[in-house]
C-alpha cells in the first residue's frame, strides 16, 4: 500500500524537510515503521507498506519538538491513503 502524506502550517504552506512515519500494528501487537522527509512541496510518499485485513494505520510528523498524529485507519490493496497533518511551531 501507499501512503501519500501532506505536511502544511498553520498559513496552509508546505512545510520541508519534516520527519514523517508510518507505523502499523496488528492483532498481535507488532508494530512496523515506515519513514520519509517532506519534500520542497510539503508532501512525503511511503510506497510497499504490507496490507491486510487486520492492521491499523497511523502517521506521526515530527516537527517543532512535537510529535503530530493522524486517526488510526484501514489500507486494502485496492487503493492508497492520503493524510494531511497541519502543524504548528
Amino acid at each position: 500500500g501507499t501512503v501519500r502524506i501532506t505536511v502544511v502550517g498553520p498559513d496552509d504552506a508546505p512545510i520541508e524537510g519534516v520527519p514523517v512515519s508510518v507505523f502499523k500494528r496488528d492483532e498481535t501487537n507488532t508494530k512496523q515503521r515506515f519513514d520519509d522527509t517532506t519534500a520542497e512541496d510539503g508532501t512525503a510518499r511511503i510506497t510497499e507498506i504490507p496490507v491486510g485485513t487486520t492492521g491499523l494505520y497511523h502517521v506521526v510528523a515530527q516537527h517543532g519538538g512535537a510529535p503530530w498524529r493522524t486517526d488510526f485507519f484501514q489500507m486494502d490493496d485496492r487503493m492508497g491513503v492520503a493524510a494531511t497533518l497541519r502543524v504548528f511551531p
